[in-house]
């Protein structure tokens, strides 16, 4: 074995090599990232183990506790949305599967929404412009997202939602991504920016 091979190992969970100068005491088999999270875990179980007993001690520990602070979420409605978007961005599938499963056990709320967004755009007394000018918005975008600006299969979007007192009007509309789009959602765009700035950050922080 050469000097370069036994001063040099290889991480055991993300292959990534490790200089054994650099580091002093037992010999390291996973780099420094790998151990971070790997602690950060072990925290998280140990913390539940700790819940989950206090819970058989006190059963009543937790309603007294929302009793007496009231719900994190209530309290700091900004930190938890920010909380939730970082959260949803790192684990994509599971927020998926999360979704499907609200969907499937809320089937009559799902169908409410949208007989309800039929009623507001008729109600608003703008019908939908004719194709002719929905192809030439489409060719205007290039083929762009509009807020994204990614090259991408385009579906109709409007700036302001229906459900939010949103009109077919010409100016209210415009093509975006489906990523996009469906992150929106009913949001105003006050209200989406920050949540996908921040669900870009931790996507980009993966």
């Amino acid at each position: 074995m050469n000097d370069s091979d036994s001063s040099t190992l290889v991480c055991l969970d993300c292959g990534a090599l490790i200089d054994r100068k650099k580091r002093t005491g037992p010999i390291p088999v996973r780099c420094d990232g790998c151990r971070a999270s790997r602690r950060a875990e072990q925290r998280k179980v140990y913390g539940r183990r700790a819940y989950l007993r206090l819970l058989e001690r006190d059963p009543e520990y937790y309603a007294r506790q929302r009793a007496k602070h009231g719900s994190y979420s209530k309290r700091h409605p900004e930190k938890q949305a920010e909380y939730s978007a970082k959260y949803n961005a790192l684990h994509p599938v599971e927020h998926a599967n999360r979704t499907r499963e609200w969907q499937k056990r809320n089937r009559s709320r799902c169908c409410w929404h949208s007989q309800n967004r039929r009623k507001l755009a008729v109600a608003s007394g703008v019908p939908m412009p004719p194709p002719y000018v929905l192809d030439a918005l489409r060719k205007a975008a290039g083929g762009r997202c509009a807020y994204c600006g990614n090259v991408a299969p385009l579906q109709l979007e409007h700036i302001l939602p229906i459900t939010r007192g949103g009109t077919h009007a010409v100016e209210n509309l415009t093509y975006a991504c489906k990523s996009c789009n469906c992150s929106k959602h009913n949001r105003t765009l006050w209200e989406w920016r920050p949540r996908a700035k921040a669900q870009q950050a931790a996507s980009a922080g993966r």
